[in-house]
């Protein structure tokens, strides 16, 4: 099976209002069958689909559930620690764990995500045909890589993250959002290293991650990182930097 760090894998146009509703269902307990039912009255005036048809909404909702419910076995102590967090962080911040644990879920989004930070540092704005190009060369010249690429851009607009030209097609960012909390940091940092296809990246490098564009993170040691994640480890890397690992279990 194909490594899921290579696949598309999410072509949805995702709002935040849903992953917030789907996390909500989850940290009240309701079960699988629940969510679902809740989320197809939700999006029924949203998208085409019904019971029984695997049309755009039970496509969305599976994204949905996979992001807050159904993650992968290596994925699941993130996806409940993210849970946790959403519980205790306040409405300013709760948008950086949405946008950990679908990165971390599907790094075809941080990719494309990671494309916009590198872009939005060396320039005050951008088109959505030079993400397309750059994630071709990633993930190939097929027109699904273009649809999904052209569907998150439109997702970091509904989050109100990036700010879209009408009738030019061209983006700009939208004021940081600044997390202060610790806890937030060092997992959002762990959710940015899950998107990776390496395991392991010096500190520095993760910690200014164009993946994180639309954040300003709290400072934060290497000590501090490892000590607040069971998940992390690290090593000296050279003179000047630390390597952070994801452990081995």
């Amino acid at each position: 099976m194909q490594d899921r760090k290579l696949q598309v894998g999410i072509d949805r146009v995702i709002q935040l209002s849903w992953l917030e509703r789907t996390a909500f269902l989850a940290i009240a307990g309701n079960d699988n069958a629940t969510i679902e039912d809740t989320l197809q009255n939700l999006l029924k005036d949203h998208l085409a689909g019904g019971k029984g048809v695997r049309g755009s909404r039970e496509k969305t909702i599976t994204v949905l559930m996979k992001v807050w419910l159904n993650a992968p076995d290596q994925l699941k102590e993130l996806q409940v620690e993210g849970l946790r967090l959403l519980e205790q962080t306040p409405q300013a911040e709760s948008l950086a764990v949405h946008w950990g644990m679908i990165s971390a879920m599907y790094p075809f989004w941080n990719s494309v995500a990671t494309h916009t930070g590198r872009l939005l540092e060396l320039q005050e704005s951008m088109t959505g045909a030079q993400i397309e190009r750059r994630m071709k060369e990633q993930y190939g010249d097929r027109q699904t890589v273009t649809r999904s690429t052209q569907r998150a851009l439109r997702s970091f607009t509904d989050w109100g993250l990036l700010t879209l030209t009408k009738g030019k097609g061209i983006f700009s960012r939208k004021s940081s959002i600044t997390i202060q909390n610790h806890d937030v940091v060092s997992w959002l940092m762990e959710t940015s290293l899950h998107a990776r296809v390496k395991g392991s990246v010096p500190f520095q490098e993760l910690f200014n991650s164009p993946s994180l564009f639309p954040f300003q993170l709290a400072s934060i040691s290497p000590e501090q990182l490892v000590s607040l994640s069971p998940r992390l480890e690290r090593l000296r890397h050279g003179l000047n930097d630390d390597l952070i690992i994801l452990r081995v279990v």
